[in-house]
């Protein structure tokens, strides 16, 4: 809800709250957490594109598991409701392992969004559900940090659904870029990559001057494209500094992610850490 009051300059804010489908916090994990408006366009956009995507149908039944607080749960309601699947919320806010796994397996769940964070920590339980055929789903998403590779080699083993690696910013429409994780991704022992953009979406390996880097080269990921937010409600400073003109690129505008990353030569984004101490 937007209040009157000393910290909230609402003339300042207008221009960034007209037209916007949502505003939601960032996490504050570097200080205060930051209002970003996001557009309707860009929400429309990662709708579509996500249900195409994640190649949602009426026959789905998709688990409901983040909270609004949070701008993924958009990314579970809206595609799911776009395409006519049927949507199933837990009981409880954050359920625990033994529950999840009751519920998806009574409600026949075929597509799963977690945080990667939640997954960690009821693999075991999740991995043996799937194992002993309690739950089939067709496709699993997981998102909000690194992946590690050992987790992923247990969960490929017990079950045939589509494993995804989704990466995404709370200033760019929720989830940017998405990547089926495989075999040959465990292999290496390189990160497992962030994949490629959804629809409408573009991610930039930038230098220190702003400037394109060709697949190989390590710098910083900038969003740009349909999904990206209006801004940072009432912050204009903020807005500045993280939302600018590539003038490299034609003026795109772009959002300066902070992860430090590469495009590999299959075209794919790899994630390589932070430039600060950002979680």
């Amino acid at each position: 809800a937007l209040v009157d009051g000393p910290d909230f300059p609402r003339a300042a804010a207008a221009r960034v709250v007209e037209g916007a489908a949502y505003i939601i916090h960032t996490s504050g994990s570097t200080g205060i957490p930051k209002p970003v408006a996001v557009g309707r366009e860009a929400l429309t956009q990662h709708m579509t594109g996500t249900a195409e995507r994640f190649g949602l149908t009426p026959g789905d039944r998709a688990l409901l598991f983040a909270q609004p607080s949070f701008d993924v749960s958009l990314e579970e309601v809206l595609p799911s409701l776009h395409a006519g699947a049927c949507l199933v919320v837990p009981e409880r806010e954050v359920p625990t392992g033994a529950e999840l796994i009751e519920l998806l397996a009574a409600a026949r769940v075929s597509v799963a969004n977690l945080p990667t964070s939640y997954f960690l920590a009821t693999r075991e339980e999740l991995c043996a559900a799937l194992g002993a055929g309690r739950w089939a789903p067709r496709l699993i998403a997981l998102g909000g940090e690194r992946i590690p590779a050992d987790a992923m080699r247990g969960l490929l083993a017990v079950t045939d659904a589509a494993v995804l690696n989704v990466y995404g910013v709370t200033e760019a429409a929720i989830s940017t870029t998405v990547h089926e994780i495989t075999a040959e991704d465990l292999a290496d022992g390189a990160e497992i990559p962030l994949g490629a953009e959804l629809p409408g979406e573009r991610v930039h390996v930038l230098d220190a001057g702003l400037r394109p880097l060709p697949d190989g080269a390590v710098g910083e990921l900038a969003i740009s494209g349909v999904g990206l937010a209006e801004g940072y409600v009432g912050n204009e400073e903020a807005t500045a500094a993280r939302f600018v003109t590539l003038e490299s690129l034609g003026g795109v505008r772009a959002y300066l992610t902070g992860d430090l990353g590469y495009r590999d030569l299959a075209g794919r984004l790899r994630f390589l850490g932070r430039r600060d101490n950002q979680v």
